[in-house]
């Protein structure tokens, strides 16, 4: 069975109602951060696209592949959801953690 999260108007200004919703996320094993800090998603083993808007998140998981959402779904749902996933991206397990994001700097001499 997938796992699912029931999304209610009245609980969304709940504490706890976007931790339960990250940690459901995060329990698939499919979402993480990159060494960029943008939110990525695990189309495959070593194939991750990037979630950078709200559509993007709203596709995948209307899809309903590996996390299904119920209750009161709509745009304004999604949008909510959004904001969640956004607040808390430094919940979501990094990617690689042995690869800090430090570009390159011209060395002046």
């Amino acid at each position: 069975m997938l796992p699912s999260f029931e999304f209610r108007q009245r609980d969304a200004a709940l504490r706890d109602t976007p931790k339960i919703f990250v940690r459901g996320l995060v329990d698939t094993g499919r979402i993480f951060r990159n060494e960029k800090n943008q939110i990525v998603f695990a189309v495959a083993r070593g194939d991750y696209s990037p979630i950078l808007r709200k559509t993007e998140l709203r596709a995948i998981l209307e899809d309903g592949e590996f996390f299904t959402i119920t209750g009161d779904v709509s745009d304004d749902a999604y949008q909510c959801l959004w904001c969640w996933l956004n607040d808390y991206r430094w919940k979501l397990p990094r990617l690689n953690p042995e690869r800090p994001w430090n570009p390159e700097r011209a060395v002046r001499k």
